[in-house]
C-alpha cells in the first residue's frame, strides 16, 4: 500500500475519532436533551400532558393504626401502650379537571379517589375492631377549652347524647369508620344547642348526614373531592420551573402561619405528580402538600437503582421538625395554641408540628413513630420504634427526566391527652402525653409498563448513542495508531531514521 493511501487512512481515524469526541460530548447531549425537553413539557396533546392530566395508576394510601391494647389504664392516667396495625392499603387514583392554558401556565383542581384494595391488606379488613384515641371527643372538647370553662361546661352536661355515649378518651370503633365512613356524634342532630355549636366550628374531618348527624372521619373530605385551585408552570417558557406552583386558592403564600411574610407560608416545589428533567443534586426538591398546609425540602442522600433504572434518593430530614425558637426558620410553625408537654416559650418539642391553623383541630403532626422527636414525646407511650428506613419522607426520582421512581410521603397524626375541667371521663389525665393515633404512607412506585418506556424511549437511545460514540472513536484510534505504525516502520526499513 503507498504511502499516501496510509497518510488517508490515517487522517480518515483521526476524523472518525474526532467525530466521535465531538458527536459524544457535543451534538449527543444536545439532540437528547431536546428530545428530554419535548417529552416532558405539558403542551396539551402530548403523552406527558396526559400521565398529569390523569396519573395512569393508582398511588398506594397505605394507613398504619396504633391500637391502643391498655385502654382502662389509659383512661385511669397510665401511660399508653400502643402495638401497630397495617398496612390497611387504599388506591389512590388522581387526576385534574377544569384546566386551563394560559401564558406559560396551567390552572386546575386535582380531585383523588379511594378504593380499598383488599387483596394487598389481606388478611386485614376495613370492618377489623381497633381501640383507638376517639378522637371526635379529644378533638371537640380541647377545641371547646380555647374558649373557655363555661363553653366546656355547657358541653360536659350532654355529653353522653353529643357522643352517643363514648365519652371515655379511647374508643372502640372499625377502620372504616375512624378513615372514611366516619365516627358518629350528634344523632339526629341532637341535642340541638350544642351540637349547632359543633357545626358552627365545622371543620374538613366533618360530614352531616340528612337528618342532621355528624360523621367524623381522617379522610373522607379528601375522596371524591379536590384540594384547592392550583396554577403551576407548563414548562414552556423554563423548562426548570417545570410544575412549580405559582398559585394556590389564588394567592403565592398560604397566610395560615404566623407572619405573613415568612418561610412557613411559602408554597415552594410541585404538587408532588411532576418535577422538572435534569435534576441537580446539590439542589434540593421541594414538596407542597396541602394536606399539612406547608412545602417539604427534601436533599439528596444517596444515588439508588429501580428495576435497573439509576436514580437519586432525596429525604427529608430533622429539620423539618426542628423545634420552633428564634434559631432556625421553624419558630413562624410555633402557634403556641396547642397545650400540653411543650418548650418554655410555648412552642412544642422537637420532632413536632402543630396543625390548629391548617385543620382547626388540636392535631400534632410528626413523622412516624416521633422519628427525631424529643425524648418526652417518645418515651410518652411504649410500642414505638422508630426507623428512618421506614419512617422517613423519601423520592427516588430518575435524573434525567424527573420522573419519580418510587416514595413515601409519611406523616402521623397525633393528639395531647388532657385533663379538661368539668370533663369527669379525662380528670386522671396529664398534659404530658402526646398519643399517635395513626400514620400514613402515600406511597408510588412505577410500574413495569412505565419502566420498559423510560427504557424504550429513553435509556436505549442513551445506549445506542455511547455505543455510536465509542465505536467512532475506537475505530478512528484503532485505524490511526495501525496507519501510524505502518508508516513508522516502513521508514525505519528504507533507513530513513536513525
Amino acid at each position: 500500500m503507498g504511502n499516501i493511501c496510509k497518510i488517508v487512512l490515517l487522517i480518515l481515524g483521526l476524523v472518525l475519532a474526532v467525530l466521535g469526541i465531538v458527536l459524544g460530548w457535543a451534538v449527543f447531549p444536545v439532540l437528547v436533551e431536546k428530545n428530554i425537553v419535548k417529552s416532558v413539557v405539558l403542551e396539551k396533546g402530548s403523552e406527558a400532558f396526559e400521565r398529569w392530566e390523569e396519573v395512569p395508576f393508582p398511588v398506594d394510601f397505605k394507613v398504619y393504626i396504633f391500637n391502643i391494647t391498655n385502654g382502662p389504664e389509659v383512661i385511669a392516667g397510665g401511660k399508653p401502650n400502643l402495638t401497630e396495625v397495617g398496612p390497611y392499603i387504599y388506591k389512590q387514583y388522581r387526576y385534574k379537571v377544569n384546566i386551563t392554558d394560559e401564558n406559560g401556565t396551567l390552572g386546575y383542581h386535582q380531585y383523588e379517589r379511594y378504593e380499598f384494595d383488599e387483596e394487598k391488606s389481606d388478611p386485614l379488613k376495613e370492618t377489623d375492631p381497633i381501640e383507638v384515641l376517639n378522637v371526635p371527643f379529644n378533638a371537640i372538647l380541647q377545641v371547646a377549652a380555647t374558649k373557655g370553662s363555661a363553653e366546656l361546661l355547657g358541653l360536659s352536661l350532654f355529653l353522653k347524647n353529643i357522643f352517643m355515649n363514648n365519652i371515655d378518651i379511647v374508643i372502640s370503633t372499625t377502620i372504616e369508620n375512624l378513615l372514611f365512613k366516619g365516627i358518629k356524634i350528634c344523632e339526629g342532630g341532637s341535642p340541638k344547642i350544642p351540637c349547632d355549636k359543633i357545626l358552627a366550628e365545622k371543620t374538613k374531618t366533618m360530614r352531616i348526614d340528612v337528618d342532621g348527624s355528624i360523621y367524623i372521619s381522617m379522610f373522607n373530605h379528601k375522596n371524591m373531592s379536590h384540594d384547592g385551585r392550583y396554577l403551576v408552570q407548563d414548562g414552556t417558557r423554563e423548562i426548570q420551573e417545570l410544575g412549580r406552583i405559582m398559585e394556590w386558592e389564588g394567592s403565592s403564600t398560604l397566610g395560615l402561619w404566623p407572619d405573613a411574610n415568612s418561610t412557613c407560608n411559602m408554597i415552594n416545589g410541585t404538587d408532588s405528580t411532576i418535577y422538572s428533567p435534569f435534576v441537580d443534586k446539590a439542589k434540593t426538591l421541594d414538596i407542597f402538600n396541602s394536606d399539612i398546609c406547608r412545602s417539604v425540602r427534601t436533599r439528596y442522600k444517596e444515588d439508588i437503582s429501580y428495576k435497573g433504572i439509576q436514580g437519586f434518593r432525596y429525604v427529608s430530614g430533622e429539620e423539618m421538625f426542628a423545634a420552633p425558637s428564634e434559631e432556625n426558620e421553624n419558630m413562624c410553625f410555633c402557634l403556641n395554641t396547642t397545650i400540653g408537654n411543650t418548650q418554655p416559650n410555648g412552642c412544642l418539642k422537637k420532632g413536632t408540628i402543630e396543625l390548629f391553623s391548617c385543620l382547626d383541630s388540636h392535631i400534632v403532626l410528626s413523622y412516624p413513630h416521633f422519628l427525631y422527636a424529643d425524648e418526652d414525646y417518645q418515651t410518652g407511650v411504649t410500642g414505638l420504634s422508630p426507623d428512618e428506613d421506614l419512617h422517613q419522607i423519601f423520592l427516588d426520582i430518575e435524573p434525567n427526566t424527573g420522573t419519580p421512581l418510587r416514595g413515601g410521603k409519611r406523616a402521623q397524626f397525633n393528639m395531647f391527652l388532657r385533663n379538661l375541667r368539668h370533663i369527669s371521663t379525662t380528670s386522671k389525665l396529664t398534659s404530658n402525653t402526646l398519643l399517635p393515633f395513626l400514620w400514613v404512607d402515600e406511597g408510588i412506585e412505577l410500574p413495569d409498563e412505565f419502566v420498559d418506556y423510560l427504557n424504550d424511549s429513553l435509556f436505549s437511545v442513551l445506549l445506542i448513542l455511547e455505543i455510536v460514540k465509542w465505536v467512532l472513536i475506537g475505530v478512528g484510534l484503532l485505524i490511526g495508531i495501525t496507519f501510524t505504525t505502518v508508516l513508522i516502520c516502513g521508514r525505519k526499513k528504507k533507513g530513513e531514521f536513525v
